[in-house]
C-alpha cells in the first residue's frame, strides 16, 4: 500500500538537507541582493521542516555562503575567472561574478571589518530569517487526525 505525506503522522525534516538546499539556492539565486537570500532560507527552511531548524539550516547555510564569498575574494584574482567565457561563452555569468569580485575586493581593501560584517549579517541573518519563514510554512509535525 503506497504511504504518503498524509498517512505519515510524523514526517521529519533534515538541518543537513536544508542548509544543502540553503546552499545551493544561495548560489542560484544570490545575485538578487535581499530578496534572493530571503527566498534561499525559505527554501531552507522548507527542508528542514520547522521553525527552529529552519532557521539553523538556513543560517549555516547562509554563513557557509558568505565565508567562502570572502575568501574567494582574497585570494582568487578577477582575471582568473577569464576562462568563463572562453570556454562556456557565458558573458553574463562572468560579467556577474567578475562585478561581484571586484566590489567585494574593492570593499575589503578600504574597510576590510566593516565589509566582512555586513556580508555575514546579509547572507547569515537574513537568510535566517528566511528559514524561519520557510520553517513556519512547513512544520515538523503533521496537524492531520489519525
Amino acid at each position: 500500500m503506497p504511504t504518503s505525506y498524509l498517512l505519515n503522522p510524523k514526517p521529519k525534516g533534515s538541518i543537513y538537507f536544508g542548509i544543502l538546499s540553503t546552499f545551493l539556492s544561495m548560489i542560484i539565486l544570490g545575485s538578487i541582493p535581499f530578496m534572493g537570500w530571503l527566498m534561499s532560507g525559505v527554501l531552507g527552511g522548507l527542508a528542514a521542516k520547522g521553525k527552529g531548524r529552519g532557521f539553523i539550516a538556513a543560517f549555516l547555510g547562509g554563513l557557509i555562503v558568505s565565508i567562502a564569498l570572502i575568501e574567494i575574494s582574497h585570494y582568487i584574482l578577477v582575471s582568473s575567472l577569464s576562462f568563463i567565457p572562453n570556454n562556456f561563452g557565458n558573458f553574463s555569468l562572468y560579467t556577474k561574478l567578475t562585478d561581484t569580485m571586484q566590489y567585494t575586493n574593492n570593499s575589503l581593501n578600504t574597510n576590510e571589518v566593516q565589509t566582512i560584517s555586513a556580508i555575514l549579517i546579509d547572507g547569515a541573518v537574513v537568510t535566517g530569517i528566511g528559514g524561519l519563514i520557510g520553517g513556519s510554512i512547513l512544520p515538523n509535525e503533521n496537524t492531520f487526525e489519525n
